[in-house]
């Protein structure tokens, strides 16, 4: 995407603050290699490696054994790495014993091999941590290839042991790392923790530091030594006084100044923790003239940035020690191998990983691609660069989001990027230039699309107060969302026709909204939804986008106001009064634009029309249906005082009401009841001037109609005692009136063989009106939670749930079909929330039964029930037999609920009112 040109002249101008491209801009682990406890080779057991380095001329790694010549001789190995086919294919190809220059082996104790390096003349560096309890010196020696030694180099004083005072290296703490300078200059080495005059070890809570030293190769002098510190350890071990350690392990010279640098931390009960640095000993004090570093002041160490922890594989790491580039890969990547020590033991593992490795700093639009996943992910990157745009301090996902300034110029691949700072967010703030260290992931719930991100263990910034990029904006004047959502089930990636792929194109960059229309309302998340203008979806008579069968419209953009403390509260139908700008996001099966400012809004429109009053009258009979949301007796008296003074005010004659439930609401307590549920319902209703409902119902199994688990909704039947009377004899549905239908399908109860969950169980019962007799059936299908997401990670989105409700649908159909065919003339209601459209599959089935639905009968843009993520929609329906269709005189939705905010509904659902002349017939 294109940026202001001020905007990068400020980044190139603050860029070089942030230092040259990284030697290592990128790892990327491709695999594992293990060699098992107790393998052998050439009669000997094959462990203990600490140190490995390659070959090029040979194509082959020598990797150095700790064993000092209590098991077998003190020996280095050579392996074949084959790294063609991705992860590590490693063989054993030769052991080397280390010998004097005499060609004698070494006594036992002398050389405890930890660290070793090739040199440009193709010898070996190797270092020895010696024994410092037995009196053993550390040391580092040159040997041919066959092992023999060539030269010995001599160790400064202060790193020998001495037996009156401590002093020197600590045992098991000598040299463990080394490493051969470019050129043969020299080379470098380290030990794990501080000199005994240089401080403490490490521990819980507490660092150490150690030296790094450089050795002239020639002279064997040491030119320099510089502080590095060593990390403190990773975690407390289990006991609390159990063994632990942290050290550094191992060095690799990327340059003079430059390396990697690993460290190893072990807690028992804990395990392994394994962390890489990249370290530079340019601009760092050298103090290989200073005796103590506890006797001076500060001083400037190494510094460090972390590259990887391994921590992230999630795998069961073991004690790595060993590091050394490898060969050239095929895509021009570089190898780096690692290796692990595993003591000799059984319970351990020699592990080799094998990392491809890429040099240079990595912009947000490499790292997002162009597709829905990063073509980079489960990389480690060592700097990504940016602009901060947004910054998410108190949300689920602590964060932020930058976008590069100058952008790719591609506009298929996003300039923006989420950044999971694990409390690094405290630090930066809007406008703040940074860079940043960590690894990409792709995050989301099953189901969903990936959100592309990069979960940070280091951030600098550079300058702060920059100009943001420009928004980008959508609609009228900008780009046109496109109408289709996916046209190819996400097998390319297409930003100019699919809305999946343009969206996911601005994943995390700023974006702005100029004209658009509410059309879900403000919800209890904080967050209301926009029709963006220019969109050819179908509309409502109040401004909303219809769900029709063949557009799921696309052009509808969630607002989430978590950045700016919440979004106002909205109706369907007010638009935009200006400009809304923040950036785009995805979470919960859909893109979403987190509000950077706060949005402002026009007046709401005039309140909808909410007729459905009627004078009762000999032969006129009012049905209506309403969910009434989870409706129990701890819901706040304003509540039932609403819903009562809605009833009251349309007064019809019989209510199918669902999610009636029990009187204890959602407290999981064995109750199952719901008299005071409905009494107070009743009550409510009365108190407005409204009918004396009677109500009738039957309880459920505890638990088995599906719900909140202690909620136990069920369906229920008002009626006007003045004007309906339950049938107590003679009904058409036998003995029992009302009564449960189907309780034993495996339609409506769980079932493990078509996985149907338990659901409602639908309420049959006969009413008498004037002396006609009317069958009604309350139904409360199966929910659509389970579909797929319209911008889910499947395309097309796959109804899942559909198979139930239309099991349910056939069900019911039989049923209801069988009563008209024995009684053509039947008065038949089936009514409800069948949490379904009029065009799907399941209502169509109902239709083939012979039954009419009445709100196919409502104009288009007021056939709405219900609104989820602003798509109005109908669910809700009232179904009748052909002798009932033909008495229809009128059927209407009051939209009272599904156009308004949360904090002002009643309910989540629409009533739906027909009014029959029953009179006539």
């Amino acid at each position: 995407m294109r940026a202001a040109t001020a905007i990068v002249l400020a980044w190139l101008a603050v860029a070089p603050q942030l230092g040259a491209a990284s030697a290592i801009g990128s790892l990327e682990l491709l695999g594992l290699a293990t060699i098992p406890p107790g393998t052998r080779f050439a009669d000997a057991e094959v462990g203990g490696l600490s140190g490995i380095t390659y070959d090029p001329q040979r194509d082959r790694y020598y990797a150095i054994s700790d064993d000092s010549g209590y098991r077998s001789q003190s020996r280095f190995y050579t392996l074949k790495i084959d790294l063609r086919s991705g992860p590590p294919e490693v063989a054993i190809d030769g052991v080397a014993i280390f010998t004097d220059r005499k060609g004698r082996v070494f006594e036992e104790g002398v050389i405890d091999g930890e660290g070793i390096a090739l040199t440009p003349r193709r010898t070996l560096l190797i270092s020895s941590e010696g024994y410092v309890e037995r009196g053993v010196p550390p040391s580092i020696r040159e040997v041919d290839l066959d092992g023999r030694e060539i030269r010995r180099y001599r160790i400064p004083r202060r790193w020998l042991p001495k037996k009156r005072r401590p002093q020197g290296v600590r045992h098991n703490q000598a040299f463990e790392s080394l490493a051969a300078l470019p050129g043969g200059r020299g080379f470098v080495t380290a030990t794990e923790n501080a000199l005994f005059q240089d401080g403490p070890e490490t521990d819980v809570g507490q660092g150490s530091r150690t030296r790094i030293s450089r050795f002239n190769s020639r002279s064997g002098k040491l030119e320099a030594s510089f502080v590095y510190e060593v990390e403190p350890v990773h975690a407390p071990p289990t006991p609390d006084d159990g063994f632990r350690t942290n050290g550094l392990v191992e060095l690799l010279a990327l340059g003079d100044t430059t390396l990697l640098a690993l460290e190893r931390s072990f807690s028992l009960g804990v395990g392994n923790s394994i962390r890489l640095f990249l370290i530079s000993t340019a601009g760092a004090d050298d103090v290989r003239r200073i005796a103590s570093l506890e006797r001076i002041g500060d001083v400037e160490p190494v510094s460090k940035r972390l590259l990887i922890d391994l921590a992230d594989l999630d795998l069961e790491l073991d004690n790595v020690e060993g590091m050394t580039f490898g060969p050239t890969l095929a895509d021009g990547r570089r190898s780096l191998i690692l290796v692990s020590d595993d003591n000799f033991s059984s319970r351990q593992t020699t592990q080799l990983f094998a990392f491809a490795v890429e040099a240079g700093a990595t912009p947000p639009p490499a790292i997002q691609g162009r597709e829905h996943r990063s073509p980079l992910e489960g990389r480690w990157l060592a700097e990504v660069r940016g602009v901060v745009t947004a910054v998410d301090r108190e949300g689920g996902r602590p964060g932020f989001w930058i976008q590069d300034p100058a952008g790719d110029g591609d506009e298929a691949t996003s300039d923006g990027l989420f950044v999971s700072a694990a409390g690094l967010e405290r630090t930066v703030g809007v406008g703040d230039l940074v860079a940043a260290g960590g690894r990409v992931v792709e995050s989301g719930r099953p189901g969903e699309l990936p959100v592309t991100r990069l979960v940070a263990h280091r951030l600098e910034v550079s300058a702060r107060g920059t100009p943001l990029p420009a928004a980008v904006r959508l609609g009228p004047g900008g780009h046109r969302v496109p109408a289709t959502v996916d046209d190819d089930g996400l097998a390319s990636f297409d930003p100019e026709t699919d809305a999946i792929d343009f969206y996911e194109s601005l994943e995390g960059m700023r974006v702005e909204i100029g004209s658009a229309t509410v059309s879900g309302p403000t919800t209890g998340f904080g967050t209301l939804t926009l029709a963006i203008d220019g969109g050819a979806g179908a509309r409502t008579a109040r401004g909303g986008l219809l769900l029709t069968a063949d557009d799921p419209n696309a052009e509808r953009l969630t607002i989430d106001g978590s950045l700016t403390g919440g979004a106002p509260e909205v109706e369907v139908g007010q638009r935009l009064a200006a400009p809304l700008a923040g950036v785009l996001d995805y979470a919960f099966g859909g893109y979403r634009l987190l509000a950077t400012h706060e949005p402002h809004f026009t007046a709401a429109p005039s309140p909808a029309a909410r007729g459905g009053a009627t004078a009762a009258a000999p032969g006129r009979f009012t049905v209506a249906t309403y969910n009434v949301w989870n409706l129990d007796p701890t819901d706040a008296p304003e509540r039932f005082s609403a819903l009562g003074g809605q009833l009251a005010a349309a007064r019809p004659d019989l209510v199918a009401l669902q999610e009636i439930q029990d009187d204890s609401g959602p407290l999981d307590d064995g109750a199952v009841a719901a008299t005071a549920t409905l009494a107070k319902l009743v009550e409510a209703v009365r108190a407005q001037g409204g009918p004396s409902y009677a109500f009738a119902q039957i309880d459920p199994e505890n638990n088995a109609d599906g719900g909140a688990p202690g909620g136990n909704i069920r369906v229920a039947f008002l009626y006007d005692r003045a004007r309906v009377s339950l049938v107590t004899s003679g009904s058409k549905l036998g003995a029992d009136n009302p009564r449960r239908l189907f309780e034993s399908s495996p339609a409506f109860r769980a079932d493990a063989a078509t996985g149907f969950e338990a659901t409602r169980k639908p309420l049959a019962a006969e009413f008498e009106l004037d002396g006609r007799r009317i069958v009604a059936i309350n139904v409360h299908l199966k929910s659509k939670r389970g579909d797929d997401a319209v911008f889910g990670a499947r395309q097309p989105p796959e109804p899942r749930t559909e198979p139930q409700r239309a099991a349910q649908a056939g069900e019911l159909g039989g049923f209801a079909g069988s009563l008209m065919a024995s009684d053509p003339e039947a008065l038949l209601l089936v009514l409800g929330d069948f949490n379904e459209h009029e065009f799907r599959p399941p209502m169509r089935l109902l239709a083939e039964s012979g039954l009419i639905n009445l709100v196919e009968r409502v104009a288009q843009p007021e056939r709405y029930t219900y609104n989820f993520e602003g798509n109005s929609q109908a669910i809700d329906h009232i179904l009748v037999s052909p002798a009932l269709a033909e008495l229809c005189s009128a059927v209407e939705i009051l939209h009272l609920n599904a156009d308004y905010p949360s904090s002002r509904r009643s309910s989540d659902h629409d009533a739906v009112l027909a009014r029959f002349e029953i009179a006539l017939r």
